[in-house]
């Protein structure tokens, strides 16, 4: 079930409304924009490339976050540089989202893992070897 929000007397949810609804609604609190996405065609089957891209995704954003976490605790030189560029901007709504669009990390050769380097411009799909064009 969603969170129910009530702004300007209308009711605005973030989620699903129920399980069974395949439109999703969410809140950027940030800048106070309503996004809502129906999903009308899901995909049955995952390729070889689509997982590829999971995995490295899901290790960018734990090593982003985890230093973010970190470096938060110890409000260290580099969290107050990024967060001073982050509260300058509004397009991102989260800090970690910031980071990973940015580049601000640095992948190994064996692309196993990750190190956070807050004046890297890393390409997402450059550094892992992601083809964009293999077949769906």
């Amino acid at each position: 079930m969603g969170k129910l929000k009530s702004a300007d007397s209308q009711l605005l949810h973030s989620g699903r409304p129920s399980r069974q609804e395949r439109t999703y609604t969410r809140i950027i609190k940030k800048t106070n924009q309503v996004q809502t996405v129906t999903i009308k065609n899901p995909r049955k089957a995952i390729s070889a490339n689509q997982k590829h891209s999971a995995n490295a995704f899901s290790l960018v954003i734990s090593t982003l976050s985890r230093w973010i976490r970190e470096n938060k605790a110890a409000n260290s030189a580099d969290y107050q540089e990024v967060k001073e560029l982050f509260d300058r901007q509004d397009r991102y709504s989260s800090l970690r989202g910031f980071m990973l669009s940015k580049g601000m990390y640095e992948v190994s050769e064996d692309k196993q893992s990750v190190t956070v380097d807050i004046h890297a411009r890393t390409i997402f799909k450059t550094a892992f070897g992601i083809d964009k064009k293999a077949p769906l």
